[in-house]
């Protein structure tokens, strides 16, 4: 808006207080461009909650035992402080459905690493079974997921099992734990 006028492609709104006005502006394209909203009421969410954390603490795995992975010490972003880096474990407050992925890197020699997302201390996936015909150093194990969080006390942690008696990489990078809501409930 320039000096109180409006481009024709313009579309403002006053306020439901009244005193402060909403502007959309559409792109500069040639191209037709067609928003459509969905036939019901609620909120559009652009600032869900998203974390990254870093494995910055080796945390030590015990031979042939399913652990929990405490070694998320290190945040790189946490954008609405759901992350307990005490407890390396996501609790949003936003209903939604959250995409969460982990990667956890052994540096001892090992056959076997496997890694699971963790939702209200059950399994709710597992990924990345490295399973090796003779035991490697420096195995990582990936995983990835999409799952539904009531925003009030459902949880996340990550969990491994390792052949080996083992320590967690602290190497930025290689053990890390990361979430964002991509689509309120």
């Amino acid at each position: 808006m320039a000096n109180g006028t409006l481009a024709a492609s313009q579309i403002e709104m006053l306020s439901q207080s009244g005193t402060g006005i909403t502007t959309v502006v559409p792109p500069a394209t040639n191209t037709n461009r067609t928003l459509t909203l969905p036939d019901v009421s609620g909120t559009i969410s652009t600032n869900g909650p998203a974390f990254f954390a870093n494995g910055a603490t080796g945390a030590s795995l015990t031979a042939g035992v399913t652990t929990k992975v405490t070694a998320f010490t290190s945040e790189v972003f946490d954008t609405n402080s759901n992350f307990d880096t005490a407890n390396s474990r996501f609790t949003p407050t936003v209903a939604g459905y959250y995409t969460i992925s982990a990667s956890v890197r052994a540096d001892t020699a090992t056959t076997v690493l496997h890694i699971y997302i963790y939702k209200n201390g059950a399994v709710y996936a597992a990924g990345g079974f490295v399973s090796l015909p003779s035991a490697t150093a420096n195995n990582s194990s990936t995983c990835s997921t999409l799952m539904y969080m009531n925003g009030s006390t459902d949880y996340v942690e990550i969990y491994t099992f390792s052949g080996a008696s083992n320590t967690t990489s602290t190497a930025a990078g290689q053990t890390w734990f990361s979430g964002v809501m991509v689509r309120a409930a």
